[in-house]
């Protein structure tokens, strides 16, 4: 017959069981924080968020990180956030772990675990739609992308309880067709994110798929 000795909020660690039922408890109170500094600067930046900050990755030009909460603060839903380095407010990304070095190259997009068997997305930081990127291993452990942005290379455990590792194909941008009838010109935004046709009402299509006016 098991029955509740003790029940408290936080963090509680069992010691000692004495022969004549007591026992020997502790109350903790833990946590875990993420840091950033910069050289030159003579004080670091404490970037945590709530009580379990679990540094997942920095982007390539040092402007933000990734990192999991996982304890009281998100209810023990592990999640993912980033937060800027200047100490801008984290925004949340969504649930799951972010593992290994989970952002793009371009800082654009992260990559993620989600549910229970663990299945991958990448997800937009900005605007966009998540990938679901297809994985046979059972267990995901770490995940970063290749440098050419097509690839996301994942470490984890098969069917056969092996280490294995898997090198798969990423979708970040498709091809997409507009409808546009005639139009006298045609100009591609710098960043190679839009398009915009004319002339009748000048309208723009985003090069992921989004009609906007």
């Amino acid at each position: 017959y098991a029955r509740v000795v003790l029940p408290v909020p936080g963090r509680l660690t069992l010691h000692d069981i004495s022969a004549d039922g007591r026992v020997l408890v502790a109350i903790e109170n833990g946590r875990r924080e993420a840091v950033s500094g910069v050289q030159g600067e003579p004080q670091e930046r404490n970037l945590s968020w709530f009580d379990w900050s679990r540094l997942c990755g920095i982007s390539r030009d040092g402007s933000f990180i990734a990192f999991e909460e996982q304890a009281a603060g998100v209810q023990g839903l592990n999640t993912v956030f980033i937060r800027t380095t200047d100490g801008a407010p984290a925004v949340r990304i969504g649930e799951g772990r972010a593992r290994g070095n989970p952002i793009s190259p371009d800082g654009e997009w992260l990559a993620i675990a989600i549910g229970s068997p663990p299945h991958l997305e990448v997800v937009p930081i900005g605007v966009g739609e998540p990938r679901i990127v297809n994985c046979d291993l059972v267990e995901l452990s770490a995940w970063q992308f290749h440098p050419d942005m097509k690839r996301l290379v994942v470490l984890g455990t098969g069917r056969d309880d092996r280490r294995r590792y898997r090198t798969l194909e990423v979708v970040l941008r498709q091809e997409c067709v507009h409808d546009v009838g005639e139009r006298a010109g045609l100009g591609v935004a710098r960043e190679e994110r839009a398009v915009a046709d004319v002339p009748a009402a000048a309208d723009h299509h985003d090069v992921d798929g989004d009609e906007a006016a």
